[in-house]
């Protein structure tokens, strides 16, 4: 008798579980991730000085191509999830989730404009919002775990 409520009470928390939350996805995880760690390769360069002129920014371009590829990918993997029930706390949930990880590829774009067209000065404060944008988004995915 103890088992069966034991039972039934974890099959009605697995099952709420993927009502409130979309479901863990490892390659969205390990892309945004990998996209984080460029992010930090920039704001660090930033933070030692060494992006505060534009032509910099050709020894930064590989690490915003691959950051803003990451994401790109990340966002279609968590988007393509297709919730049983199109009104379910999940559903918001997961559009919360892609809206972050969106304001994160936004942020890195509008950064490598920015150190395009007049270089990263140390101190100007523009990196470290994006930082702070990008590790909540990383934040969110490994939420999901």
């Amino acid at each position: 008798m103890n088992y069966t409520y034991t039972s039934l009470i974890c099959v009605l928390f697995m099952a709420g579980c993927s009502i409130f939350a979309p479901p863990y996805k490892k390659e969205a995880d390990t892309l945004i991730s990998k996209a984080y760690e460029n992010v930090t390769k920039i704001t660090a360069c930033v933070d030692l000085g060494l992006c505060a002129q534009p032509n910099s920014f050709s020894n930064k371009e590989e690490n915003y191509t691959q950051a803003i590829s990451s994401l790109k990918s990340s966002y279609l993997i968590i988007a393509s999830w297709e919730p049983s029930s199109s009104n379910s706390p999940a559903m918001e949930a997961n559009q919360l989730l892609l809206e972050m990880i969106k304001g994160c590829e936004t942020a890195v774009i509008n950064l490598s404009n920015l150190h395009r067209s007049s270089g990263l000065i140390s101190g100007a404060g523009v990196a470290q919002p994006v930082d702070i944008q990008c590790d909540q988004a990383v934040r969110a995915v490994r939420a999901m775990k």
